[in-house]
């Protein structure tokens, strides 16, 4: 499906020097499209979860300051939260917006394998 955010979108959330927000912008999209899939959400609240999925995307590139002291040269960034969309306030936002679940379900999805087959008296695996 075509992107429902651009560069100039993004920025009104996020303050970035970056100039190509595409990436960021594409990853959002793709993730999107499948909330969209649902088909429960308004399109106006698809693109607000595409804009800070986008802007949570540039944050982890151009990690965001949220203290300054000039004089002893202190620095500290936002983002220390957690992992995943948990690990900036736009991720965080993005998952708070997508009332699917389907966000929060892509954070908590673990891998597991499965056989379909049968064990043979000889102990060797069998698909018959």
């Amino acid at each position: 499906m075509a992107q429902r955010v651009y560069t100039a979108d993004v920025r009104v959330v996020i303050d970035t020097d970056l100039t190509d927000l595409s990436a960021f912008i594409a990853a959002a999209t793709a993730q999107v499209d499948i909330i969209a899939a649902v088909g429960v959400l308004s399109s106006a609240l698809l693109k607000e979860i595409e804009r800070y999925l986008a802007a949570h995307y540039t944050a982890i590139r151009d990690r965001q300051l949220s203290k300054v002291v000039m004089l002893d040269t202190e620095h500290s960034y936002d983002g220390k939260t957690g992992t995943g969309l948990n690990a900036t306030l736009w991720g965080q936002q993005a998952l708070a917006m997508d009332t699917t679940g389907t966000l929060a379900a892509g954070v908590r999805r673990r891998a597991s394998v499965s056989y379909v087959g049968a064990v043979a008296s000889n102990g060797t695996l069998s698909t018959d």
